[in-house]
């Protein structure tokens, strides 16, 4: 089976963060949870270097900055502990991201090297 980042993360982030998390928004939103999606990315012969967005939601902007600071610490520390992953660098973030739905939000965009 190919090695998905997001499934992966989806698995893996909940524990660290404490809230549930998605590869796509649910319709019946939690209080707080965090979306992952691939923004973009190269590859290579046996390597994946996927540009990954974490957008952390939450009922206040303070929240789901809070949410989105302890995203980007567990995956910038911690992410190596994924089977497949060597490691994660911030590429921006963490910036608001609040859309038309007016829930809080707040993003991080990494840069993860992962083989497949």
């Amino acid at each position: 089976m190919p090695f998905s980042i997001i499934a992966e993360l989806v698995a893996w982030l909940p524990e660290q963060v404490d809230v549930p998390c998605y590869a796509q928004v649910p319709k019946a939103r939690p209080a707080s949870f965090c979306d992952i999606y691939r923004t973009g990315g190269g590859a290579g012969i046996g390597i994946d270097r996927p540009v990954v967005a974490v957008r952390c939601w939450a009922d206040t902007a303070y929240n789901a900055e809070q949410l989105a600071l302890k995203v980007r610490d567990a995956v910038s520390l911690r992410v190596g502990e994924v089977p497949g992953v060597w490691g994660a660098r911030v590429n921006s973030g963490p910036y608001d991201s609040t859309e038309s739905t007016r829930q809080p939000s707040s993003q991080v965009v990494f840069d993860i090297t992962c083989e497949f």
